[in-house]
């Protein structure tokens, strides 16, 4: 147990007024005590906005991320409930497949629909939710409710059928009992103490762990310019394990990927270095490309519009993403006309089966006319010299007019 106190509080003067606050820790989550309670959600809404998104951020990658998506370990309780919820295989080492995406992108979205009800007008209200749902959620009470409709009332689009999507009642109870929970803790240790919020979320490795991790990207880097992927896949994979919040190597190693035709996996680390660094667009571009060269096309093309929100802020990176766009429509297109060529192609080549087969008919048919032009007109000859006139001109003409009815049409076919 520990005190402190609030001595990053940004304010000073007369009127402010101190109190003592008490840490209490129980294995890794640290119970918040202070008197009198309501100085948690007071202290809140002084926070400024760009403070708490920092700390937000280094939550979701903390507390969520870490143990989903960059360091996944089968016994830790994070992992564990990661794997129970659908956001990762039983298998925690397996690619990102993506069904997988699907359910981490849900994840997202009720993330993000915290963050912003946190940021509400109304935030101090919204804060004594978030801690009062999560005792309700501990003591097992029916509170699901109350806890989607705190989510809808965030304003997150879409936020509604993700929660429909992410499963069960069951599934949807224990997703949100766990998040609840966490943000209470989160809350109540920054309203306590940003400096010492930050301190334990931000994760820094040492000189010489930086230093290993630089070497191997610089040789990762070099290995790539030679196109020898292989090579350059090992190097930024060891890089990542010196440093795993690391978004440019994750970025590197995606691009590795896609130039080695593995595009699922460069989905994966496309992910991973947007979730660490959201409004990067080297890796929004990578995770683009990664799913549309999956030939989810649609969702590339949709995921290339939420990445240009996102990095607004970045010329450079805005113009590479709209140069992606103008491509993906360029070849959807291309691939459009091509199809509608095939079909044209079959359809002509359907039609000149079928005219071949009527003319081998027509040709057939003509070719027993004469025959039987023929036969007739030696029955003729036979009755003839049997006794019937030989001049007979009606008789001589007709024998002729079948030939040459069978020229015109043999002419007809080849039009």
């Amino acid at each position: 147990m520990s005190d402190i106190e609030d001595s990053d509080l940004e304010e000073e003067g007369v009127d402010v007024v101190r109190h003592k606050t008490k840490i209490i820790y129980q294995n890794q989550f640290p119970f918040i005590h202070m008197e009198p309670p309501d100085v948690i959600y007071e202290r809140w809404v002084k926070i400024k906005p760009e403070v708490k998104r920092l700390v937000g951020h280094l939550m979701h990658v903390s507390v969520f991320w870490w143990h989903i998506l960059l360091r996944q370990q089968e016994n830790h309780p994070t992992t564990f409930w990661a794997v129970e919820m659908g956001f990762l295989d039983s298998n925690v080492s397996n690619d990102l497949s993506l069904k997988r995406l699907e359910k981490i992108e849900i994840l997202e979205s009720i993330l993000e629909a915290m963050e912003q009800g946190l940021s509400h007008r109304d935030m101090e209200r919204k804060a004594r939710a978030v801690v009062s749902l999560s005792r309700l959620f501990s003591l097992q009470e029916d509170c699901l409710a109350k806890a989607i409709a705190w989510l809808l009332d965030s304003g997150v689009p879409g936020v509604r059928q993700k929660l429909l999507d992410l499963g069960s009642v069951e599934i949807r109870y224990r997703t949100l009992r766990f998040v609840f929970n966490e943000y209470a803790r989160y809350l109540q240790v920054v309203s306590c103490s940003k400096k010492k919020a930050i301190a334990e979320l931000k994760y820094e490795p040492d000189a010489w762990t930086l230093s290993k991790s630089d070497d191997m990207k610089n040789k990762g880097n070099e290995q790539f310019q030679k196109k020898k992927y292989d090579l350059a896949l090992k190097s930024y994979t060891r890089a990542i394990k010196y440093h795993p919040n690391n978004h440019i190597l994750y970025g590197n190693r995606a691009l590795c990927l896609i130039r080695s035709e593995k595009y699922l996996k460069a989905l994966g680390d496309g992910k991973r270095a947007i979730i660490l660094q959201p409004d990067w667009a080297k890796g929004h571009y990578r995770f683009c490309d990664a799913l549309f060269y999956l030939g989810e096309h649609q969702k590339a093309v949709l995921a290339n519009r939420e990445a240009q929100v996102a990095c607004g802020h970045d010329p450079d990176g805005l113009k590479d993403l709209h140069q992606q766009c103008e491509r993906f429509h360029s070849e959807l297109q291309e691939s459009a006309g091509m199809k509608t060529n095939k079909t044209e192609t079959k359809r002509i080549s359907s039609k000149t089966r079928a005219h071949a087969g009527d003319s081998s008919s027509q040709h057939q048919r003509s070719t027993r006319q004469p025959e039987a032009a023929s036969r007739s007109s030696s029955l003729e000859s036979a009755s003839s010299e049997n006794g019937r006139p030989r001049g007979n001109a009606a008789g001589n003409s007709g024998a002729r007019a079948h030939p040459e009815e069978r020229a015109d049409r043999l002419t007809d076919m080849k039009r």
